[in-house]
């Protein structure tokens, strides 16, 4: 064999190899990408979903809207939360546990915010004062998302 041969077999194995490894990298880098789709499409569908958002603000709208003494109309606002809670944000764990536990926190805040206005209206809270209440948690909950979907 010539050095000739040599050279072209040893060029050819390199080029083998190289091919092989950028198949490889290509294929895992693929299969991360499938992985991050999936997970981004279940994100948006079970997490933090329009409708899912819809749902909660209109439960806490039919609590309002209810006829019953302020003690009781607290209680369902905090289990609307929880509710809320349970079917929605626990899942934002899975993506970042720190903003997790930080959402948590800011969704009692301004869960608190409404329960306040309810206890401080005098015997009945104004139609004003309820679509108010309401339009500030939602955007406040809207908020908290967006800086989420930002953060992901």
């Amino acid at each position: 064999m010539e050095l000739i041969d040599i050279i072209t077999l040893a060029l050819s194995a390199i080029n083998s190899l190289s091919v092989i490894v950028i198949g490889v990298q290509t294929a895992r880098r693929e299969k991360k990408e499938k992985i991050k789709s999936k997970k981004k499409i279940w994100y948006k569908t079970e997490v933090i979903s329009n409708d899912k958002i819809n749902k909660h603000v209109q439960a806490i709208e039919q609590v309002l809207n209810e006829e019953s003494d302020k003690l009781t109309m607290c209680q369902k606002l905090n289990s609307c939360m929880l509710d809320f809670f349970y079917s929605s944000i626990n899942y934002i764990a899975f993506f970042n546990m720190k903003y997790c536990e930080q959402i948590k926190k800011e969704i009692m805040a301004a869960m608190d915010s409404v329960i306040c206005a309810v206890v401080y209206s005098e015997n009945k809270m104004s139609d004003r004062d309820k679509e108010k209440a309401l339009k500030i948690y939602r955007i406040k909950i809207m908020a908290l998302f967006y800086n989420l979907d930002l953060q992901l």
